[in-house]
């Protein structure tokens, strides 16, 4: 075989045939080396030439697995917890009222109508039990995995033409890792399993963000109109959508500066391919117009819900230290065991977590990572200007995005910049650190055990009879009271049982779900006592909750019987259960 070898690659020297040697010899080796067996070969394609980077095969089995886990994390006890007030104000909205009523309704509320609309659908084809309403978030937070792994493939691509290590095995592998922390997060965890919008906008922010980098890259037109449709969807699912759209307006703004200015921006690559500056230009302006006046007519809903929120809202006032405290809720949570509450913590993630944003700042030089940079920042800078001006509006659930968005560049410098023997040690220390908090908080919480509202509600169902009444003493627990009446007495006989009315003397508070509570929704004692009801069962809390009144009066009804519940959400603490009956029949 060598003796082939040899002969194969200096015949056509020797014969003065120096065109073809080349060729002829490595042909030869590659002959060679296909028989060196299929192992080496199997290594190679899953981790690249040196071992340590992925090809797309390896790439797509471990995203597969994130994915996979991040699934099971986040089904694991989802449908344990009771539905809460913002739960059941998705429920209602998407349930109660028709697409035109909900666009209404939310012009009161302080989010735009997307994702109830989304919600409406979504109960029209599966179900509305817990199970399936929370089904609808963690769909959206799976495919936030996925996205930010593509994010990292694309937005880390080197200048066209360029080899080093920032190639495409490595871009992958940095996707995976940011997938990886997001998928075991703990507060990513806890709001990707809520009736709520939260997992669907950081859906519709990394997806437009990952579009926003493809349609600068490219001349098809179709990138731009995905994009269009991804911010537009954003902006019609959260108001701070905003914020990284702002993010992304400002790299457009870089980009087309580098372009036009006569002196390039020679510290990032933020050079178009595919396409001359005109067309870009054109693509570029053309997207800005059309998401200006798509989101034109939600403007002046914007206003409004700006002044209610002006008018009382549960945010506590900005101070020097809520962005420092608030980004150590993302990344350890909000409702952290005691052992985390310190503010050592606090201090050192937030230094941590500053060295790792200067440290990709200053050494990642693609187009992508100026993106990545500003709508990292945008959210953070945004809210913090607007708590300072005009009224708080940050909290840990807000940043949700941006904190998606630190995982990418935190596995960058873990992937990239550091040593492999050190990446693979920080990237799995941080792993199991972050899986380590996510079970401590659900060991704490007792989320099983402490079923709160819904239990309360099967022990009315199981004692409730035919002409009773229901009262809800608290504002906050109206509509989760209706909604598992709905489902636990939906077959009842007696429809007046089917419906819980709010036991409420002071005026309605607009963050407790004023926007779909009507005047027949709420009792007054007189009104009870002129009802002849033979019993009524008044619902209420010891929590911190606004609540009107615990008792009826006692000189009408007398109290029978007591129960008490407890719930997983400190603002409710024990769920009350009352039943009175009038005092001429006790």
């Amino acid at each position: 075989m060598f003796k082939r070898l040899i002969c194969s690659n200096l015949m056509p020297v020797a014969s003065g045939n120096w065109k073809h040697s080349a060729s002829s010899r490595n042909f030869a080796f590659k002959r060679y080396e296909s028989r060196r067996g299929s192992q080496r070969r199997s290594h190679y394609d899953l981790y690249g030439p040196d071992g340590g980077h992925m090809t797309g095969r390896a790439g797509l089995i471990c995203l597969s697995s994130v994915v996979t886990a991040g699934m099971i994390l986040r089904c694991d006890q989802i449908g344990c917890r009771s539905f809460w007030l913002d739960e059941a104000y998705s429920w209602t909205m998407a349930t109660r009222f028709s697409l035109r009523e909900i666009v209404l309704r939310t012009a009161n509320d302080f989010h735009p109508p997307l994702y109830y609309i989304v919600l409406k659908c979504w109960i029209a084809i599966v179900d509305d039990s817990e199970v399936a309403q929370r089904s609808l978030s963690v769909l959206f937070d799976l495919l936030t995995m996925v996205c930010l792994y593509q994010f990292c493939c694309d937005a880390f691509a080197a200048k066209k033409g360029s080899c080093n290590d920032e190639n495409v095995e490595s871009r992958r592998s940095v996707g995976c890792l940011a997938a990886a922390f997001y998928a075991v997060n703990a507060i990513h965890i806890h709001w990707s399993v809520e009736t709520r919008m939260y997992s669907m906008a950081s859906f519709l922010a990394v997806l437009s963000s990952w579009l926003l980098v493809r349609s600068i890259s490219s001349a098809e037109r179709q990138w731009w109109f995905a994009y269009v449709l991804s911010v537009t969807s954003l902006l019609y699912t959260h108001n701070y959508g905003l914020f990284t759209v702002f993010g992304q307006a400002c790299f457009v703004v870089a980009l087309l500066g580098k372009n036009l200015v006569t002196q390039p921006w020679k510290r990032y690559d933020v050079t178009t391919r595919g396409s001359d500056l005109s067309n870009s230009l054109v693509s570029m302006v053309t997207a800005a117009i059309v998401i200006c006046v798509s989101f034109l007519p939600w403007l002046s809903i914007l206003f409004k819900q700006t002044e209610q929120a002006h008018a009382g809202y549960w945010i506590p006032k900005f101070e020097w230290w809520t962005i420092p405290k608030t980004w150590v809720d993302l990344l350890i949570h909000e409702d952290k065991p005691v052992e985390f509450r310190d503010s050592a913590t606090t201090l050192t993630t937030s230094l941590v977590s500053l060295t790792v944003i200067f440290c990709f700042a200053w050494k990642v030089r693609t187009r992508g990572a100026v993106l990545l940079l500003a709508v990292i920042v945008s959210p953070i800078v945004c809210s913090a200007a607007i708590s300072v001006i005009a009224l708080p509006i940050i909290t840990s659930k807000h940043y949700l995005t941006a904190c998606g968005f630190f995982f990418c560049a935190l596995a960058y410098v873990i992937r990239i910049l550091l040593p492999r023997p050190v990446s693979n040690a920080a990237a799995g220390i941080l792993i199991v650190n972050m899986l380590y908090v996510h079970l401590c908080y659900r060991d704490e919480r007792q989320i099983c055990e402490n079923s709160g509202l819904r239990a309360a509600v099967l022990h009315l169902a199981d004692h409730i009879q035919e002409g009773d009444s229901v009262a809800v003493a608290n504002q906050g627990m109206l509509l989760t009271t209706r909604y598992y009446m709905s489902r636990m007495l939906r077959n009842s006989e007696s429809k007046d049982v089917a419906t819980a009315k709010l036991f409420y003397s002071v005026p309605l508070i607009s963050w407790l779900g004023s926007a779909l509570i009507d005047e027949k929704d709420r009792m007054s004692a007189n009104e009870l006592t002129l009802s002849n009801r033979k019993r009524v069962w008044v619902i209420g809390s010891t929590g911190d909750s606004p609540r009107g009144l615990d008792e009826l009066p006692a000189s009408t009804w007398a109290e029978r019987s007591a129960v008490a519940f407890r719930s997983k959400y400190s603002f409710e603490g024990d769920i009350r259960l009352w039943l009175y009956m009038p005092r001429e029949s006790s």
